[in-house]
């Protein structure tokens, strides 16, 4: 978890584009086979010409088809996922000079050249820096608690 917490802004850009593309994968691959079903149900010489309700067998075919691609491509999802990880893990552990990468070169250089390019703000305040707030806002005695909320008998 620390690890994954530690890289938030590659797990980040990996998420969100991986959930791009695998369902814009999903949705092209049903949409491919349903028009590949509509065309053979168009078709009057094959035994599908028989469909009393072609636009409900496309419709059938759309959902069956979109579960076949999201079982196939959760699969890959976990490949992904798991191929990340690793890479996180090799570069955690390793230097790449007295104990060497595992990732192959093409991997490092990719996730080198699509590394967040952001910094996260600190959530910390030095000394100076605190001290300088408090003067602004009117030295520490404008940082008195409110006073008590009275209830109102009703």
């Amino acid at each position: 978890f620390e690890l994954t917490l530690s890289n938030i802004g590659r797990v980040a850009v990996l998420a969100a584009g991986e959930r791009l593309l695998l369902s814009l994968g999903k949705l092209s691959i049903a949409s491919v086979g349903t028009a590949a079903v509509a065309a053979a149900l168009s078709t009057p010489l094959t035994a599908f010409s028989a469909a009393d309700n072609g636009s409900g067998v496309a419709c059938f075919a759309f959902v069956l088809i979109y579960a076949i691609a999201n079982a196939w491509l959760v699969v890959f999802d976990a490949a992904v996922e798991a191929i990340f990880l690793c890479f996180l893990v090799d570069q955690a552990e390793n230097d790449g000079e007295t104990r060497p990468y595992y990732a192959s070169a093409a991997l490092r250089s990719y996730m080198e050249a699509h590394r967040p390019t952001y910094v996260l703000p600190s959530m910390s305040l030095d000394d100076d820096e605190l001290s300088h707030a408090i003067q602004q806002m009117g030295g520490l005695d404008a940082l008195e608690p409110p006073p008590p909320m009275r209830a109102v008998a009703g």
